[in-house]
């Protein structure tokens, strides 16, 4: 026998459990197991398996289309671009139009500290930017990616700890200004959940080229400044 599941709501009661009664309660802070008998009425945090329910699993399907071929070279120039002027991050933020099912590329202002060794300017592992606050007409905000410069692309605590609390794509573009294709992490988060996708998920070409370079309007969006001393 299944037990019946109860959802608790502000200001609605919950029915009277029945002698030798069995049901689950969701509340805001999880799922209880409640029982009546004549010796006792107990209701039960739950933690683990659920009596009389079989297993599910946590999951994620993007019917969105793939990322063109020519936005994925745009987005390595700009890229590449950052990289050969500080050797540190830039970011892109992605829109996409649902019924169109075209994407879009908005490059924000950004801002990196850097310093400076023999002459050059290099900058640190973090780049500051902001998100959009209006969008072009039928778009949405889908996710955002950014580059490692030429280390690996796989997330780091700061950037787990950006996302965490951000639905959406979040793509990290690695190995950029070495040789061979750039190297992609890609994850999906949805209620603090990340899910790891495969490049080919989300981008049409994951093995593509960089243009020789990005749009002068984006290069202008790259801010560099020194930090504060102690």
């Amino acid at each position: 026998m299944t037990p019946d599941v109860h959802v608790k709501r502000a200001g609605l009661a919950l029915p009277e459990l029945p002698l030798g009664g069995l049901r689950y309660v969701l509340a805001r802070d999880g799922l209880y197991l409640e029982r009546r008998t004549d010796l006792y009425r107990t209701s039960t945090r739950i933690e683990g398996p659920l009596v009389g329910l079989v297993p599910h699993e946590s999951r994620c399907e993007l019917g969105c289309a793939r990322v063109p071929r020519i936005l994925s070279r745009v987005m390595l120039a700009f890229f590449e671009f950052a990289y050969r002027l500080h050797e540190g991050e830039a970011a892109l933020v992605l829109l996409y139009h649902p019924q169109r099912r075209l994407f879009r590329w908005h490059c924000p202002e950004q801002t990196v500290e850097v310093y400076s060794s023999y002459g050059r300017l290099y900058a640190y592992d973090a780049i500051a930017f902001n998100l959009p606050l209006e969008l072009p007409a039928g778009y949405i905000l889908l996710g955002d990616v950014h580059s490692h410069g030429d280390l690996g692309p796989h997330p780091s605590g700061i950037d787990e700890r950006d996302e965490a609390h951000s639905d959406g794509l979040h793509i990290i573009v690695g190995r950029i200004g070495r040789r061979g294709p750039p190297e992609y992490h890609v994850d999906f988060v949805m209620d603090r959940r990340r899910f790891h996708l495969a490049p080919e998920e989300v981008f049409e070409d994951a093995t593509c080229r960089a243009l020789p370079r990005p749009p002068e309007s984006w290069i202008k969006r790259i801010h560099m400044k020194r930090p504060r001393r102690w």
